[in-house]
């Protein structure tokens, strides 16, 4: 008698002549479901083409996607990471006139690995142990719109989220099913934050701040006040926004791809491949500094200690390259050191006296912003306002209350947990802290397991990882939680990650907190554990690690 664990799927399209015509049904609908996807592939590139003129180009890209897609479909979680990273199709719509619709669908690209598995006979969907926490802050965030007064604008926020976090996050958890198509993932996203940050040092060497790079280079003028050696009279400074536009978020995402890129320049057994992800950290950190972004600078000063006590970088490294950013940040970037004063403006801002300067305006606004929000959530602390309600009705409303500074428009609250709190209340804030939490704790549980199997590397990449997710949650102490696709992505892979390593394990018992949830589809019910006969036939064999990955997914 065959067991679950050694039954083989069929190659597609060959099936006994005795097998069930619900099965032959299936072989048949996985076909026709990636034949359809390569033809809406090629249909939607070559209809881009057509949109911007390319002509007898159109045809050719179209043919061009849909051989790509049948050739090779694992390459759908790697392209949809550089991307998603390099910010394509927002750029595509702004600078080039991408129909809308079809920059939207970026993420369907991620159906090509799915359907291609399900092709295989593998599940269609997979389930993480956040999932349930992100289905919770999606029903939040419906309750509150329920209870708002303004229904339209809060479903239009709900909508967003639908989009670019719940099916994001489920075609990116889908699509990565293996530790190879993981670290793809990893590889691309780290040198497309190492091409930003290449971008971003040639922008600010050679002065082009006027010169987009086709998109990628964008900057933000006259945002931040410095004093000019060659005048007494402050001047304006440019500000490296790169291919968000906006120079703190593009900053959050280099903090974040940050760990990722140190732990490929430490654990790259290939001494070119070391070196190229050594390139892409130096790069990134430069990107950092070249925003002037001070809330990015804090967490990351506080990030790398934290990073070296754990291990993950050795002191010496951190001290060495430390003095060397500093150095270089000071010398060759006019205005870094005038942007790390105005740090002290914090201790006039709370009331000190002494030689403590004045808070300037940002810092001045962003206090206004959180105590708004803060009390907009105290008078609705349940379900809040209504998703996004916060800053159309009630930011100007309750900050001018306060007399700090006076807003002639709305403002967002610069600060997720608190405008989270005054959208969605309680019930949204602990449901979005949830996800958080659970995507932590099965990264640190994954560490554990790893270390348990001797597998150092594993670890490692669990503990980046984790440093990518804080590095995100305390940048959030300064920023709202908008371009939300960047936030899930990092938690999707944060999860698949914590998923992957705690399911190449040694005992039935660790299985139980997280192996649960790895197949929404594979056993009968959420909550079963693997049959014992299916254990059996993955564990204590040479290649039981490689096949127990090939099992769960």
């Amino acid at each position: 008698m065959s067991t679950m664990g050694s039954a083989q799927p069929l190659p597609m399209g060959s099936m006994p002549q005795g097998a069930p015509r619900d099965v032959r049904g299936a072989g048949r609908l996985t076909v026709l479901l990636r034949v359809g996807l390569v033809g809406l592939i090629a249909l939607l590139v070559a209809s881009s083409a057509a949109w911007l003129g390319l002509g007898p180009l159109a045809a050719v890209l179209g043919l061009i996607a849909a051989l790509v897609v049948m050739r090779r479909p694992a390459l759908g979680g790697p392209v949809f990471a550089a991307v998603l990273i390099l910010n394509l199709p927002a750029i595509g719509a702004r600078f080039y006139g991408v129909p809308p619709l079809v920059a939207g669908a970026a993420s369907a690209i991620l159906l090509i690995p799915i359907v291609a598995a399900a092709a295989r006979g593998k599940p269609l969907l997979v389930g993480t142990p956040a999932l349930p926490w992100i289905v919770a802050y999606g029903l939040a965030l419906v309750l509150s719109t329920l209870a708002s007064t303004a229904v339209g604008d809060a479903a239009a926020t709900v909508s967003v989220f639908v989009m670019e976090g719940l099916v994001l996050y489920l075609l990116v958890t889908s699509s990565l099913r293996t530790r190879g198509d993981l670290r793809a993932v990893i590889w691309v996203v780290v040198l497309a934050g190492g091409l930003l940050g290449a971008v971003s040092i040639d922008q600010e060497a050679r002065h082009a701040y006027d010169d987009t790079y086709l998109g990628l280079g964008q900057t933000q003028v006259g945002a931040i006040r410095v004093q000019d050696s060659a005048v007494s009279q402050p001047a304006d400074r440019p500000r490296l926004a790169g291919p968000i536009g906006e120079t703190n978020r593009y900053a959050q995402l280099m903090l974040v791809l940050l760990p990722l890129a140190i732990y490929l320049a430490a654990s790259e057994p290939r001494r070119g491949a070391r070196w190229v992800a050594l390139a892409c950290t130096a790069a990134i950190l430069a990107a950092i500094v070249l925003t002037f972004s001070r809330g990015a600078i804090v967490v990351m000063v506080l990030l790398v200690p934290l990073m070296a006590m754990t291990g993950f970088v050795r002191w010496r490294t951190v001290l060495a390259g430390g003095l060397i950013l500093v150095v270089l940040s000071a010398t060759a970037v006019p205005g870094f050191v005038d942007r790390l004063e105005s740090f002290r403006g914090v201790e006039g801002l709370v009331g000190a006296t002494g030689e403590a300067a004045d808070p300037d305006g940002a810092i001045i606004g962003r206090a206004t912003s959180n105590l708004a929000a803060l009390g907009t959530f105290l008078d609705h602390p349940i379900l809040g306002v209504g998703p996004g309600i916060y800053y159309l009705d009630y930011s100007r409303l309750y900050a001018n209350r306060l007399g700090l500074r006076y807003f002639d428009d709305d403002r967002r609250a610069h600060n997720l947990y608190l405008e989270t709190a005054a959208d969605t209340g309680v019930v949204g804030l602990s449901a979005l802290m949830g996800v958080c939490a659970v995507t932590l704790l099965t990264l640190l549980r994954a560490r554990r397991a790893a270390l348990r199997r001797g597998d150092a590397l594993g670890a490692r990449l669990c503990l980046a990882f984790v440093f990518s997710v804080v590095a995100y949650l305390g940048t959030a102490l300064f920023l709202h939680l908008s371009y939300e696709r960047y936030f899930w992505f990092m938690i999707a892979l944060a999860n698949v990650a914590g998923v992957l390593l705690f399911a190449r394990i040694e005992s039935h018992a660790e299985a139980r907190p997280i192996v649960r949830l790895a197949s929404l589809t594979a056993w009968d019910r959420v909550g079963r554990r693997p049959s014992s006969r299916w254990w059996k036939a993955h564990q204590d064999t040479p290649g039981r690690a490689d096949r127990t990955d090939r099992a769960v997914t």
